[in-house]
């Protein structure tokens, strides 16, 4: 045979069970060299060719006999196993809505909790001891499934400037936690909150629509409002973002007016407090179908006027 350049063939080396002599079937161990036409002969002479060697043929069976395990296979079916015992084991999320004692709503405000699932953006409101076995990883929960958070909720003053701001921080991480907190007066301490004869210079305060409102308000109970002084007649609300949360199928107002209470319980006299300070506020809880949440409702007690001149 003529000579074989090297750029035609590569040598290699077989310690058995790859490659059969053609004329016999025996297994070749040994050098060979594979030819770029992809034949195989046996030795290493370029110039006077070896034996000619065939791949050695096994069927399926001795295949998959043959074959070794794969280690990411067998990692696989652990893990699966140990994560189906885990979740076996796990609860349900309980959805919750503490309501404020009587010191938080002397100290004008708590923590609320929430947990979504990390693959969508519904939020459920929860417990501080749930909240508090999913943030260390306790395996009550799935906790490799949901995200959990905290959010200060305002009960005094100015609620509806303080808990935007406080939605405004959460959203830095939960981007669509305000579709969840949709009343910003939400168990609000029942107090006599009035200020007239305000002035926004833009920036500050939107109408519904969304416009941007320069000129005087007020602030009541309800929140702000258009014009200096509030009168019977009616007049616009304003809000302190320029996009409403709007539930679907109704309106911001019309979900707020229908779903839930307008006040919390009323604001006692220091003296009441301290002669009741082991009692606790009662309240009833009512289901809607758009929102699950225990919600407050006052007992009768004894009020206080009480003017506010900040938030």
């Amino acid at each position: 045979m003529a000579y074989l350049p090297k750029s035609k063939y590569s040598i290699k080396n077989t310690p058995g069970g790859e490659l059969l002599y053609k004329s016999n079937k025996e297994i070749y161990i040994g050098d060979y060299m594979s030819l770029s036409t992809g034949k195989y002969y046996a030795g290493t002479n370029n110039i006077q060719l070896g034996e000619e060697l065939i791949i050695t043929s096994i069927n399926a069976e001795e295949v998959e006999l043959h074959e070794p395990s794969s280690i990411d296979v067998v990692r696989h079916k652990i893990l699966k196993e140990n994560i189906d015992i885990f979740l076996k084991e796990t609860n349900p999320i309980p959805e919750e809505n503490p309501l404020p004692t009587d010191k938080e709503y002397d100290r004008g405000y708590y923590k609320r909790y929430f947990a979504k699932r990390i693959n969508n953006e519904i939020y459920i409101e929860i417990g501080s001891k749930t909240y508090k076995d999913i943030k260390s990883k306790k395996p009550k929960y799935d906790h490799n499934l949901y995200e959990v958070g905290e959010i200060t909720w305002h009960l005094t003053g100015n609620v509806f400037l303080k808990n935007t701001t406080s939605i405004r921080q959460t959203q830095k991480i939960f981007r669509y936690i305000n579709y969840h907190f949709i009343k910003l007066d939400e168990h609000k301490l029942e107090e006599e909150l009035l200020q007239t004869h305000l002035k926004t210079n833009g920036g500050e305060l939107y109408l519904a629509s969304g416009k941007d409102y320069i000129g005087e308000y007020h602030i009541n109970d309800g929140g702000p409002m258009v014009g200096p002084t509030h009168t019977e007649e009616d007049h616009p609300k304003l809000y302190y973002v320029s996009k409403l949360p709007i539930p679907p199928d109704t309106t911001y107002e019309d979900f707020l007016s229908k779903t839930l209470p307008k006040n919390g319980p009323k604001k006692q006299v220091k003296k009441q407090v301290k002669k009741t300070n082991k009692s606790k506020f009662k309240f009833k809880s009512k289901s809607n179908k758009n929102i699950k949440k225990l919600i407050s409702k006052p007992v009768k007690r004894a009020s206080t006027s009480t003017k506010r001149s900040g938030y």
